[in-house]
């Protein structure tokens, strides 16, 4: 007999289905999808073989051929951005297919290669991909929210460059106390690289009369 499990499951991967793409890249969802599915379908076939059981099976074949068709859509345009990012990786492209924030802070870490001076430390998010595209001294940002505490903890690492990025796996509380920081002590902080998108390299220093885009 139907009943509201068998209708649970249909309404449940009719909402998945409005983000099929996120779905499919979400790792932990793509064994379990497939078996959701079948189940969804067959909770359809009960609740229609009540009334209807003559067009019970025709709906839940056609449903099945309609997700099909998505799936195969999507599937398409995969395989055209596969063969896009393994041209871009063969072309020498370290970070094809990363997210447009990745991209921005690997641009900023390699401006640090050659615009800083090898001893440079810097305040950064990530600092192992930090030190990978850079190879300068890298070190966490600070979880200190009021600015004086962030100034002493700029002088107290050594700071030369803080980076001012929008990583998707950041916080915007990290970028925000930051940036109430530099407006707290603007003679200290200087703009010397900035990406397109958006994304700043800010010099720092204790002392303003030394302040200076040189490396």
């Amino acid at each position: 007999r139907a009943g509201p499990v068998h209708l649970y499951l249909p309404l449940y991967i009719l909402a998945l289905m409005a983000w099929l793409p996120e779905v499919i890249k979400t790792r932990y969802l793509a064994l379990v999808f497939p078996f959701l599915l079948a189940l969804a379908l067959l909770g359809l076939w009960r609740l229609l073989a009540v009334r209807w059981p003559r067009v019970a099976a025709l709906a839940v074949l056609v449903v099945a051929l309609v997700l099909m068709s998505f799936q195969g859509a999507y599937l398409r345009q995969a395989a055209h951005r596969y063969a896009d990012l393994r041209q871009s990786v063969r072309a020498g492209d370290e970070v094809a297919g990363r997210s447009k924030s990745v991209r921005s802070y690997v641009e900023m870490c390699r401006w640090a290669e050659t615009g800083a001076a090898p001893q440079t430390v810097l305040a950064v998010r990530n600092p192992r991909l930090a030190y990978y595209y850079s190879g300068n001294k890298a070190v966490r940002v600070t979880q200190a929210t009021d600015p004086g505490d962030v100034f002493a903890w700029l002088v107290g690492n050594r700071i030369d460059y803080v980076l001012l990025d929008r990583l998707d796996w950041q916080t915007k509380k990290t970028r925000d106390r930051f940036k109430a920081t530099i407006r707290a002590h603007p003679d200290h902080f200087m703009e010397v690289y900035r990406t397109p998108s958006g994304d700043r390299i800010m010099r720092f220093h204790p002392e303003p009369s030394q302040l200076t885009d040189e490396p």
